[in-house]
This record gives structure tokens, C-alpha cells and sequence, in this order.
């Protein structure tokens, strides 16, 4: 079947790279990260003026953000907006010491947890809720789309424990889109333009040209979304040919289904004789149990074609075993 994979892509050779391939590109680089506002959409009383806090270290993937993922069991705080009066922000409680040593809120937020209108809720109460899209792209709307969902990747160590999700750009946010049901669209093109339609005097720019950044983050700014940005030093990988930054960025591919087989091969693993015998349960069986679709096509300028024929009218698909046959 056909199905997309999060794959390191260079937008200059045009091709993925493989995990051999990005361990020889990497870099250490200082970027903007930002802290942004999420506004609730909400007739309740306890949302009415509170927005959620989400850092990014990519703001180029800001305009294909379609939900927020939080930890379901984690401790989240309501507390006042310090630039904003009669405003509210959302963030991890175990984020907050985090938060305050990175400057993002100031020092006095330490006894937070001791003020009147200060209040401790769980990531579950957030589950559901709807919140105000930062830039409209007509592509990525739908019932599911601006609303928050839990998941289990949220770190609640660094960044605000809230984790923005633009469902083509990570392989945490590709899983989430595909179990809750989010828009699979791309707004940014393989070359690394923003596609037509994405607003804010974006189209058709580069999106890891820092003028392109400085533009998203005007833009935040201008419309109060921005809470503040800081300068982030990571490791970024690299195309080892070229030298142009990678993105991770979801392609259409060819999948075998091995999780439909996956009892039979658990079965006959059983008749087999593993020398030495653990192996059997242990971690080829594990491997059994856990058996995932096998993304088998690549896209190389070298290597055998697939003998997949598509028709381009009704999408029928044929497999051409041999010459004989075609």
C-alpha cells in the first residue's frame, strides 16, 4: 500500500538521506526558538482568557501546526500572563523552573503555586480543547484540526510541556496525525518553499532562509502570538553532499504490510529450532510481537525500480512480476 514516511530530506539533491548517511552531516548550531501563544477557544469561564505555551526550535513548521499534544498525567499550570494583563497562559508545572532559568518567565514566578489566582489542573482536563489557529491554510481544516490531544512523546523536562504538532514535519507528530485523524498536507514543498495558500507574505519563500524566520516571527509578534523567542544551540543535521540543513519531511512511499501477518509469523516462529534457544521468545519474539509496516521504497538515483503500475485515472495498481508478464 501506499503511505507517507518522515524521512531527513535535502530540498537541494532532492533526495532522503538515510540514518548512515545523516550521521556524517550533523552540526552545532545556534537558532530561534520561540515561545508561542495558543489561544483557547472556549464559552468556559476557566478558558475564557488563557492561551497555551508551546516552543518550537523549527518556527517554519508554525504554518502547518494543526493540533498541540500534551501529557495526560502531568501536572499544567494556569497562571497570569506577565506581559499581558488580564490574560492566562498554560504550561507544564514541571517546566516552571525550567521556564524561569531560561528567562522565558520572570523570577517572581517561583511561589506561583502559592497565589489566589493560580490553578493546577491535569493534562486530561486540556484534552479536547479547541484553540485558535495561528495562520489559516484552508487545506488543514477540519473537526480534529486546532484542538489538543495527549500523547505520550511529551517531555516534560524542557520546553513548556506542551508539544506542537504539524503532522508532515516529525515522526512523533506523523504518528499522532494518523491515530487521531489529522489532515495529511503539505505546506511546504519538497524544494523547501512554502506552498500557495499559506498567508502572512510567506508563499513561495525558502523556509530556512532567516529572513523567511524573521517574517514568521513578525508576524507573530505583530498579532500578540509571540510570548518570547531565545536563541537555541543543537545539534541540526546536514546534507553531507551539499551542506544544506535538512528537513524531516513526510514522502509518499511503498509499504508492506507486515502487521497483517503477524500472527502467522508469530506461529511459525514457534516451530523453529533457535540455536541459541532464547532468541526464539526473546528478541526475535519481541520483534514478532512488535512487527511494524516495512516502508521498503526509497527514493535514490541508483537502485532497482519497483515494478508498481499505477494507473493515473482510477489509481488501480498492478505488479509486473517478469518481462514474460509485462
Amino acid at each position: 500500500y501506499q503511505d507517507f514516511k518522515v524521512v531527513p530530506w535535502c530540498t537541494r539533491c532532492g533526495t532522503a538521506l538515510s540514518s548512515h548517511e545523516l550521521a556524517q552531516g550533523y552540526e552545532t548550531v545556534r537558532d530561534r526558538s520561540v515561545y508561542v501563544r495558543f489561544r483557547l477557544k472556549s464559552v468556559s469561564p476557566r478558558w475564557r482568557s488563557a492561551a497555551i505555551l508551546s516552543w518550537t526550535t523549527t518556527p517554519w513548521t508554525l504554518p502547518g501546526n494543526v493540533a498541540l499534544a500534551v501529557s495526560a498525567g502531568a501536572e499544567y499550570l494556569l497562571a497570569p500572563d506577565p506581559a499581558s494583563k488580564g490574560q492566562y497562559v498554560i504550561f507544564g508545572k514541571k517546566n516552571l523552573e525550567s521556564l524561569i532559568e531560561h528567562q522565558v518567565l520572570p523570577p517572581e514566578y517561583r511561589n506561583l503555586t502559592m497565589l489566589d489566582d493560580v490553578e493546577t489542573f491535569s493534562g486530561q482536563d486540556l484534552v479536547g480543547l479547541a484553540y485558535e489557529p495561528l495562520f489559516s491554510v484552508k487545506e488543514l481544516r477540519s473537526p480534529r484540526t486546532y484542538r489538543i490531544y495527549a500523547a505520550d512523546f511529551v517531555s516534560m523536562e524542557e520546553g513548556t510541556g506542551v508539544v506542537h504538532t504539524a503532522v508532515m514535519y516529525g515522526e512523533d507528530d506523523y504518528k499522532l496525525g494518523t491515530k487521531v485523524g489529522l489532515p495529511k498536507f503539505h505546506t511546504v514543498t519538497e524544494t523547501g518553499h512554502f506552498t500557495k495558500g499559506v498567508g502572512e507574505e510567506l508563499d513561495g519563500l525558502y523556509v530556512k532562509d532567516p529572513k523567511t524566520e524573521e517574517k514568521i516571527i513578525a508576524s507573530l509578534k505583530r498579532r500578540g502570538l509571540l510570548f518570547t523567542e531565545e536563541v537555541y544551540e543543537h545539534d541540526y543535521p546536514f546534507c553531507w553532499r551539499c551542506q544544506t540543513p535538512l528537513l524531516y519531511y513526510a514522502r509518499q512511499g511503498w509499504w508492506v504490510k507486515m502487521s497483517a501477518k503477524r500472527k502467522e509469523l508469530i506461529a511459525n516462529n514457534k516451530k523453529i529450532n533457535w540455536v541459541p534457544e532464547h532468541v526464539k521468545l526473546g528478541r526475535f519474539g519481541e520483534f514478532l510481537r512488535e512487527a511494524r509496516d516495512w516502508a521498503f521504497s526509497r527514493e535514490r538515483y541508483w537502485g532497482t525500480p519497483l515494478p508498481i503500475w499505477q494507473c493515473t485515472k482510477c489509481k488501480a495498481v498492478r505488479i509486473i512480476g517478469s518481462l514474460a508478464e509485462l
